[in-house]
């Protein structure tokens, strides 16, 4: 099975239930009045992504997580968190992934989870598994749907130096076997992300190989920088070690082929353009159309909505210290925002774990097939 579809369809199955059939509608108006139209309706978004804190445990070498602490403080109450699920409880948001920062750390989480739950919403978390363990009950009763591990080495030692916290490595797999031991057959799902990098390409067949012995479903995504406002935001100077040179493209791009060879579950458009990520990013822009505007928004620790963190040019979108998420939704900066991916202007490309979702769209034909929809027109050439 396809690596993209494959953790979807264990921790949010697609039954032919009522929030599945509310997240279709809620799709197919935000498809026709916001991509097609970029009308507001009462159509919510499909996806929330809600990063709780930035605050954090391990100090990943290629994050700067740490550094966005100050900028983006802590600022919703346990009050008000609960106030934003409900609010995504009665909606038509069909799934809510927290992230951070470790969202371990945040003490309002399980609270707000069970809130999402009580509406059955569809939950996942991702973390970097240090505090698995203590917390695995906690995550059962609360039938969070899945649970996402970063594992970037499965060397003890290259992962806690990867991650700067000695012991992380055991002390994640003693997580994953605790939340297996507990779990009944509603899951959770347990899925492990591996940032691909300079540092572990070489090896990354052994490292999936392994890695599936633990987990359920593994996923990877390729090492990014330069993300305004986001954890994949590091300098040019802390990147390097992890970083392709354009020296290297040919050795990757044949690493690459060798990888979907050994693995060809990861044969999929979002998997197969790594390198032309690394490599090559401007023929991906007219290939790819972004939909995180129509289908997604993020929420940050201090009450900030945004659908983006990688480009610069699009900002907060609304606030949820003083509007609803709807509010926020409908709002005029995030209808300008949509115009401008609409019509093309944005020229940027990401490919971390979330825009694997637009390789996805992008693979149907009936989605790109008209030029509104789907993949733009090229720009036509230069006149003398």
């Amino acid at each position: 099975m396809n690596k993209t579809l494959e953790f979807f369809k264990k921790s949010i199955p697609l039954k032919l239930d009522r929030s599945f059939i509310t997240a279709s509608t809620g799709f197919l108006r935000n498809l026709f009045w916001r991509r097609i139209f970029n009308k507001t309706n009462g159509a919510y978004p499909l996806f929330v992504t809600w990063l709780v804190t930035f605050d954090c445990n391990v100090y990943c070498r290629f994050c700067s997580t740490h550094s966005l602490k100050k900028q983006f403080p802590e600022a919703l109450s346990e009050a008000k968190a609960l106030e934003v699920a409900e609010e995504i409880g009665r909606s038509g948001v069909w799934t809510v992934a927290f992230t951070g920062g470790e969202v371990l750390m945040w003490p309002h989480l399980f609270g707000v989870i069970r809130c999402l739950k009580s509406y059955g919403k569809r939950v996942y978390i991702v973390t970097n598994g240090l505090l698995l363990e203590s917390v695995a009950s906690q995550i059962v009763e609360a039938k969070v749907d899945g649970v996402v591990i970063s594992i970037d080495a499965v060397a003890p030692g290259e992962h806690d130096y990867l991650r700067k916290s000695e012991g992380l490595f055991e002390k994640l797999v003693a997580g994953i076997k605790r939340v297996k031991e507990l779990r009944g057959p509603e899951g959770p799902v347990l899925k492990s992300m591996t940032v691909v990098s300079k540092r572990n390409l070489a090896g990354l067949n052994e490292i999936l190989a392994q890695v599936e012995a633990l987990v359920d479903v593994s996923s990877v995504q390729p090492i990014t920088n330069s993300y305004d406002n986001s954890p994949h935001n590091q300098s040019d100077k802390a990147m390097d070690p992890y970083m392709f040179g354009p020296e290297q493209e040919a050795e990757v791009r044949e690493q690459m082929d060798r990888f979907i060879q050994h693995n060809p579950g990861f044969d999929n458009r979002y998997v197969r353009a790594f390198a032309d990520y690394w490599f090559n990013k401007d023929t991906l822009v007219e290939a790819y159309p972004c939909w995180s505007p129509f289908l997604r928004l993020q929420i940050f620790p201090d009450g900030g909505v945004y659908h983006c963190t990688a480009n610069d040019r699009f900002g907060k979108v609304g606030d949820l210290t003083r509007m609803s998420l709807l509010e926020c939704w409908n709002s005029q900066e995030m209808l300008a925002q949509r115009e401008c991916i609409r019509s093309g202007q944005n020229k940027c490309i990401c490919w971390t774990q979330d825009s694997s979702f637009n390789a996805f769209l992008a693979s149907l034909p009936g989605l790109n097939s008209l030029p509104v929809l789907g993949a733009l027109p090229p720009e036509p050439p230069d006149r003398p």
